[in-house]
């Protein structure tokens, strides 16, 4: 069986066999991949026909066959492989009393959304996540929280409430990634970051690699919305969202230094910045900081203005936006300092390549500007 491997970051696309049956499920098959790959289960999404499989599920359930192509989404970032060991390893076991009288038990991440739970409670229970109101400590639980957030530890039992369709918005959202559209239930009440949660777990698609922008009516963007991504904090009701609007999903390549996984997933190590001299700079960064950021360590350091810095792994000078992770920068690494005289940015430079004058046609112009500050010459 051939799967087409694509990881959320890049559109390259490279082509994975493995020996699978069409009586194997999806679960299998993923540990196949993971055997073969190294590319944990917990990262895999596995499509077919624009269709997300589950992981219970036979192939056979989806008409797939030994001659059927697959497409796999993954992430190969730091964070998500972080989120991934921490909702593997950090698991726990909660409760959960729904309407009918039921307790229903539940294992859970200790760092899952609020969204996560609703969705494994809907395939206990069978109540749409979108319909489920949890309640903890007499405080409603937002979709786009974790559990974490809440203090809710190990044997904490929740309450869940329904609600009735009315105050519910069907919202559709194209999801450019992967060439289709699917409808989410929300409320005015809810935030970008709760319609993230739920297209995480839906979908795979960790929230930091999301944009979401609106569009109105016939399909068109809103026009003061078309550079800017949204907020995570602004509301639906903000937006003024209403029955028949919808957004598209875009990927976002960099992860975002805003976002709460930057400073929490991936641990920071140590790395060396060796001058021409022979000196050695210790560094303390983690994978998803820029060589922007390097540089600046650099400066706090040693007092070199960072236009002033060319940083060299090996013989590739490193772009300041680009990250650690994807220079492949680890322990322990030497990266090599050049101290360029004047810099990029330095004004008089600038001067000096235009005119070949440098500091003389500063003085001229400042002299024309004001001439009886300054002596004849």
């Amino acid at each position: 069986m051939l799967i087409e491997a694509r990881d959320w970051q890049s559109d390259a696309v490279r082509s994975i066999q493995i020996d699978a049956s069409p009586k194997n499920t999806v679960s299998a098959v993923k540990k196949a991949i993971e055997g073969s790959e190294v590319i944990g289960t917990n990262l895999q999404r596995l499509s077919y026909g624009g269709r997300l499989l589950k992981d219970e599920r036979a192939l056979e359930d989806y008409q797939i066959d030994n001659t059927s192509t697959l497409q796999m989404w993954w992430c190969k970032c730091m964070a998500c492989r972080a989120l991934s060991a921490d909702q593997t390893f950090h698991t726990m076991r909660i409760y959960v009393n729904t309407p009918r009288e039921q307790t229903i038990p539940l294992t859970v991440s200790r760092n899952g959304s609020i969204f996560s739970v609703k969705s494994k409670l809907r395939d206990e229970d069978g109540t749409p996540a979108g319909r489920q109101r949890l309640i903890f400590n007499d405080e409603e639980l937002v979709n786009g929280k974790t559990l974490t957030d809440y203090n809710i530890a190990k044997d904490s039992v929740l309450r869940m409430a329904t609600m009735e369709p009315v105050g519910i918005v069907p919202v559709t959202v194209c999801i450019a990634i992967l060439d289709r559209s699917i409808t989410l239930e929300v409320r005015k009440t809810d935030t970008i970051r709760d319609m993230k949660a739920m297209l995480h777990q839906l979908e795979g698609i960790p929230p930091y690699h999301q944009r979401l922008k609106p569009r109105y009516g016939y399909g068109f963007f809103n026009r003061d919305m078309n550079n800017a991504d949204l907020s995570d904090d602004i509301t639906l009701g903000e937006l003024n969202i209403n029955r028949g609007d919808s957004f598209f999903l875009l990927r976002r390549s960099k992860h975002p230094a805003d976002c709460p996984c930057f400073e929490c997933c991936g641990s920071s190590f140590h790395f060396f910045v060796k001058t021409v001299a022979g000196k050695s700079i210790v560094i303390d960064l983690k994978s998803f900081h820029t060589v922007e950021a390097i540089k600046k360590k650099v400066h706090d350091k040693e007092g070199i203005a960072i236009h002033k810095q060319k940083l060299l792994l090996g013989d590739v000078e490193l772009e300041d936006d680009k990250t650690l992770f994807e220079y492949n920068i680890e322990v322990d690494s030497i990266i090599r300092l050049v101290v360029v005289s004047g810099g990029k940015s330095s004004f008089s430079s600038f001067f000096s390549r235009v005119t070949g004058s440098g500091q003389s046609a500063i003085m001229k112009i400042a002299r024309h500007a004001n001439p009886y500050h300054f002596p004849p010459e």
